[in-house]
């Protein structure tokens, strides 16, 4: 069986979960609206409580946008503000 001669990094902005599979890892999957990927993620992180993004392939917590005044993000994930106060 022929070894790797180096390991492969999963791209920031990207998530890999290969689940062991070569093939996988070499197709990194976009970060998903709602949540940052970190440079070798395994799978999306999710936005903080208080946040929201609706843009894919963020790369930090940080790039998450804080919900407006008179906006209510009460759980992870979000995708969109919510005018319930």
């Amino acid at each position: 069986m022929p070894m790797q001669i180096a390991c492969l990094n999963c791209p920031a902005g990207y998530y890999c979960d290969n689940n062991g599979d070569l093939e996988v890892a070499m197709s990194p999957t976009i970060c998903p609206t709602g949540n940052y990927c970190p440079l070798n993620s395994p799978a999306p992180t999710p936005c903080p409580i208080g946040t929201f993004s609706s843009k894919v392939g963020l790369i930090d917590s940080s790039e998450c946008d804080p919900c407006s005044p008179g906006y209510y993000c009460p759980d992870l994930n979000r995708t969109e503000l919510d005018d319930t106060k």
